[in-house]
């Protein structure tokens, strides 16, 4: 018994020949539906939605600061209260990033990069 391949063809064997590979169908051939959002105004409905979720994102993001703020009484509390805002909205920008990064079809086809 050897453990080497033979490429050859069996003998009586049809010879066959590679062929290309037919691409999956994608969902816009089988619907027959273009990318969503696919007319401008869909487009700006998308883009405006994305942005008043994260404005309103930041906002809760704020409210929660205030909230829960310290009294600036303290030595060094003023630059404690500092690290704190900027610690919140640094990781709700780090959050917006990662969601872009992502590359969600519906924002990226809203918000994304134009062509994309």
């Amino acid at each position: 018994m050897s453990l080497s391949t033979d490429t050859r063809q069996q003998a009586g064997a049809p010879a066959t020949r590679p062929t290309a590979a037919t691409p999956a169908p994608t969902a816009a051939r089988v619907t027959g539906l273009g990318p969503f959002p696919s007319t401008p105004r869909a487009r700006a409905a998308v883009e405006a939605g994305a942005y008043t979720l994260a404005g309103l994102g930041l906002g809760a993001v704020v409210g929660i600061e205030l909230v829960t703020r310290t009294d600036l009484g303290g030595p060094g509390a003023l630059l404690t209260e500092i690290g704190r805002w900027t610690a919140l909205v640094g990781t709700y920008g780090a959050l917006l990033i990662l969601v872009l990064v992502a590359r969600v079809p519906v924002l990226e086809r809203g918000v994304g990069l134009p062509g994309s």
